[in-house]
């Protein structure tokens, strides 16, 4: 799934992480992280990073971001 600045990747009025599904949605707030590669960025949720797919980079400054997803996968990388 890739993420659209002002669709479905928003600036997070909140600075707490937190997941919430709503109506077969789910909100996902949390710090972003943006590297040099444009097409990529992290959300990181406490000790947690859920990586993500830019439609194109976002290019202002944006510390806690709202994700808004149909459809979660979640790897665990510990085991």
């Amino acid at each position: 799934m890739t993420f659209f600045l002002g669709k479905n990747i928003l600036p997070s009025p909140s600075a707490t992480p937190e997941i919430i599904a709503i109506n077969g949605a789910h909100k996902i707030i949390g710090e972003l992280v943006q590297d040099t590669d444009e097409n990529y960025a992290a959300q990181r949720i406490d000790d947690s990073i859920i990586l993500i797919e830019l439609n194109e980079p976002i290019t202002h400054e944006s510390n806690f971001v709202k994700l808004i997803a149909t459809k979660i996968l979640l790897y665990p990388t510990n085991t």
